[in-house]
């Protein structure tokens, strides 16, 4: 899958959380999971854009968003309008937020609080 990014959403020391554009139209919610000596691992979900307007208005915890669809995987550090190219994988566990976590709440690659 590829997406453009659209929007960070959540900036500390680099991007943490970001909303893209998948090549068909469709959202994109995406966590960094995994900090690597050049680029920054990340997790991706394509959503409803119903879904979306939940997580943004911070209706929806991060990690059921996360778990809504296939999950896909990619590589990013860069900017707002750069295209990501993602695989699709299972993830392990440990890239999930923790339960009770949402986008308006300080957010670290695993948990919030």
């Amino acid at each position: 899958m590829k997406a453009t990014v659209d929007e960070i959403l959540y900036w500390y020391d680099c991007p943490r959380i970001l909303r893209a554009t998948s090549e068909d139209g469709q959202p994109v919610f995406a966590i960094q999971v995994d900090e690597l000596e050049n680029t920054n691992r990340w997790m991706a979900v394509i959503l409803q854009e119903s879904t979306m307007k939940e997580v943004l208005e911070n209706k929806i915890e991060l990690r059921h968003a996360l778990g809504r669809g296939k999950q896909f995987c990619g590589d990013f550090y860069g900017r707002v309008g750069e295209v990501l190219t993602f695989e699709e994988i299972e993830p392990p566990e440990d890239w999930f937020p923790s339960e009770g976590c949402f986008l308006n709440m300080r957010y670290e690659p695993h948990r919030c609080g």
